[in-house]
């Protein structure tokens, strides 16, 4: 692991620990009108919530197995900011996409995988 190694994986780690903490708070938001439907929105984003948190901590012990999902959520996200984009809610979307791509590129930047010696 080269001395760069740890920052990487702070800035992954730091990344998608603050996705998990928007999602928390975006759940107790949607929950507020306390109606079934604002309910079940709430508990599936408190879901989201909570694979964020998982991801995070794989990513923070470098566990290999946090690399994937956590690169296709971020794949995710970043094809809904741009349906926002061009939705015309671009003041939304283009954060999405910006923090979408800085994760992933953290993420791989973090956990490269392992090479094989394959070619």
């Amino acid at each position: 692991m080269t001395s760069a190694a740890p920052r990487l994986r702070t800035r992954a780690v730091v990344l998608l620990g603050l996705q998990a903490v928007v999602l928390l708070g975006t759940a107790v938001w949607v929950a507020l009108p306390g109606t079934s439907s604002a309910l079940l929105t709430a508990a599936m984003t408190l879901v989201g919530a909570g694979v964020f948190a998982l991801l995070t901590r794989g990513t923070a012990q470098a566990a290999l197995w946090a690399r994937t999902p956590a690169v296709l959520l971020e794949v995710l996200f970043g094809i809904t900011g741009i349906v926002f984009i061009r939705g015309g809610v671009a003041g939304a979307g283009v954060p999405v996409v910006v923090v979408a791509v800085a994760t992933i590129v953290a993420v791989v930047q973090a956990l490269p995988g392992q090479r094989t010696g394959a070619r």
